[in-house]
């Protein structure tokens, strides 16, 4: 039996968010299409909070809050890339822009975790 990192209960989970990506593609006549997809994810954790970069009065806002989503908690359970940098989450009646995408890994599979997701 492959060992795993466990993880949180759905209970504690109860929080619901929409992913909306789009996907951009041209006819062959060079006309852009874009395309927006949007997903209901179910039993994620949102944590509001000005996260900054920076020291002193040189400090810089870069995200409003994280998104987790857990591997076997979530549903469903989203593929997430760098491409998808840009794009914008739902959370509680809210649009937020997501800024940054960290992915963490089992460290007995390298499957995917959870995805911790910055927002702004």
């Amino acid at each position: 039996m492959a060992m795993k990192i466990p993880t949180i209960p759905k209970s504690m989970a109860n929080q619901t968010a929409t992913l909306i990506k789009h996907a951009s593609s041209s006819t062959e006549d060079g006309e852009r299409i874009t395309e927006e997809t949007k997903t209901d994810l179910n039993h994620v954790v949102f944590q509001p909070g000005t996260i900054y970069l920076g020291t002193g009065n040189d400090r810089t806002i870069t995200a409003n809050g994280v998104l987790f989503l857990y591997a076997n908690v979530t549903t469903p359970m989203p593929t997430l890339t760098n491409a998808d940098i840009g794009s914008m989450v739902e959370i509680e009646g809210s649009l937020y822009k997501i800024q940054r995408i960290i992915d963490n890994r089992e460290p007995f599979s390298n499957d995917i975790w959870s995805y911790e997701i910055e927002v702004f």
